[in-house]
């Protein structure tokens, strides 16, 4: 059976910081027996068609000359929309194309199942060309396309319409789900046997036990430095917490759009000594990172855009190598944190609360062990694996 993955976030080239989740998930479809078509917008330094790992992925352009194509990657979608002029005007011309390629794909390579990443804009694509040309539909909610259909004001007509042309639709956390069953106004049994919660995976060794190290105590933060990151706010309570523990250090894995605003924030703050700044962390140097790690903060935002986690993977990853989370109170952070059970939870922004749960975990050596043990076996049950498994039993049925 052949699979087209229909999605705006798709790495452009080998060891890019672009998100890779989707390629992920992708690549266990594949290794389970299914033939995988990726289609995703191009950028500049992107091939417009090549195989990686057994997954064939085709670009397709949407403005030229290629390298003014302002509307997808560096930030994602709304945040470009909301920065450039020039990305605002290639809304429509982007549509047209996205529409164009994956009707010839589906023509071309005779397409079983659209597997569309993110409600719009690929999902309302995938859910026309299920009504027109009877494919089986599969559609995945992530966030910021939930919270961007919240504002429309023909919400209910756009989410009736992929909600009638999906086979199902997988949100990566519980919340997004109560939100899209607002929408369309159901509350029915019927309705969430449609609608599954499923978080994406992730590929990590596990951990038996893990003990904090005495001499240093290392934060970590893993992630884009984008705005619904939220970075800013965790210097900003690193810059309380060495007030009190002067053996701490903050190691930021990342790069993005706002990397020299971060870098200029902790001159500013006076935090050279206490923060490094890792560059991009390959998935393959993960485990190492974290194994390195005491204390993964995740003090993620909401942005004015609506804009914020579905449930970082970050998290499962940190969980199965025993390194304790703090992470901030959004979108389906609690579908895996129980706060103080197995990691502490935080309002967003909430700089205060932000340093007083890192001097709780720094301070209580038992409730880190505890949060270690839970977290171990959490994590277990968010392997690619087992997600793979649950998207191939949707795609069978």
């Amino acid at each position: 059976m052949k699979v087209l993955v229909l999605t705006t976030t798709f790495p452009r080239y080998k060891n890019d910081t672009t998100p890779s989740f989707v390629f992920e998930l992708s690549k266990e479809i594949k290794n389970k027996g299914f033939e995988v078509i990726v289609l995703a917008p191009h950028h500049k330094n992107s091939k417009f068609f090549e195989e990686l790992d057994g997954v064939k992925v085709y670009r397709f352009p949407y403005f030229f000359p290629l390298n003014l194509q302002k509307l997808c990657y560096d930030g994602g979608i709304m945040r470009n929309i909301r920065k450039s002029f020039l990305a605002k005007l290639q809304v429509p011309l982007f549509f047209i194309s996205y529409f164009y390629f994956t009707y010839r794909l589906i023509k071309k390579l005779k397409i079983n199942i659209i597997h569309s990443h993110w409600i719009i804009p690929s999902g309302l694509i995938g859910s026309f060309f299920k009504k027109f040309l009877k494919v089986k539909h599969i559609t995945t909610a992530h966030a910021i396309d939930v919270y961007t259909i919240e504002k429309l004001p023909f919400r209910k007509i756009l989410a009736e319409f992929i909600y009638n042309n999906s086979d199902y639709i997988i949100c990566v956390s519980n919340i997004l789900r109560e939100k899209i069953l607002k929408i369309l106004n159901k509350k029915g049994a019927s309705e969430k046997e449609k609608i599954f919660v499923k978080p994406m995976g992730m590929k990590i060794p596990f951990v038996k036990d893990k003990k904090i190290k005495k001499e240093k105590f290392n934060i970590l933060f893993l992630g884009r430095f984008v705005e619904k990151k939220g970075i800013k706010y965790l210097l900003y309570a690193l810059q309380k917490v060495i007030n009190v523990h002067k053996n701490v250090t903050l190691n930021l894995g990342g790069t993005g759009p706002l990397e020299i605003e971060l870098k200029n924030l902790v001159k500013e703050l006076n935090l050279e000594n206490y923060v490094n700044f890792l560059g991009w962390v390959e998935r393959e140097r993960i485990p190492e990172i974290l194994s390195e790690s005491d204390l993964l903060v995740v003090p993620s935002i909401i942005t004015e855009e609506g804009d914020t986690e579905g449930l970082p993977t970050v998290i499962l990853e940190a969980m199965g190598a025993g390194v304790p989370v703090i992470a901030s109170d959004v979108g389906g952070i609690r579908d895996v944190i129980e706060n103080s059970v197995n990691g502490l939870i935080v309002p967003p922004g909430d700089v205060e609360s932000l340093k007083k749960a890192i001097i709780t975990i720094i301070e209580n050596e038992k409730l880190r062990e505890k949060f270690i043990k839970e977290g171990i076996n959490l994590a277990q049950n968010y392997d690619w694996e087992k997600i793979g498994n649950f998207y191939v039993s949707l795609f069978k049925s």
